[in-house]
């Protein structure tokens, strides 16, 4: 039993690193590139935050707004109707997975302004004081 439990597990790591290595280079920045963008636009960016409404609640990157990422999947017209589209869109999640997803579904329903949208490629962290950073 204990070798089962062992190689399921195995497995399941595998599997995270096999999803995070198939992350498309080419529509993520990293925390550091997040940071120049916000200090380039001088924080006039959109931020999209996909995780679910309870992550949200508990923590935030101020002025981002919360549509979780299953609304992209069950009703894409509504939620792309709560996105601003006067300024570069930043997605955000906990480790850049569900925002790299809700990515594709924006570019696979033909979205024409790709190059202002991205993927954060970072892990979130919450202070004790709820003041949220990416590393």
């Amino acid at each position: 039993m204990r070798k089962l439990v062992f190689v399921l597990t195995m497995l399941l790591l595998a599997s995270s690193f096999a999803q995070a290595d198939e992350v498309d280079e080419a529509c993520c920045i990293d925390a550091e590139g997040f940071q120049h963008l916000q200090q380039e636009r001088q924080g006039d960016l959109a931020i999209l935050d996909v995780r679910s409404q309870m992550e949200f609640e508990y923590a935030h990157l101020p002025g981002s707004i919360n549509v979780p990422d299953g609304q992209f999947r069950s009703n894409y017209d509504e939620a792309i109707k709560k996105l601003p589209t006067d300024k570069p869109l930043v997605i955000v999640c906990v480790g850049g997975i569900r925002a790299k997803q809700v990515y594709d579904i924006i570019a696979e329903n033909g979205h024409d302004n790709l190059q202002q949208i991205s993927a954060l490629e970072a892990h979130m962290i919450v202070e004790d004081d709820g003041d949220v950073f990416f590393k």
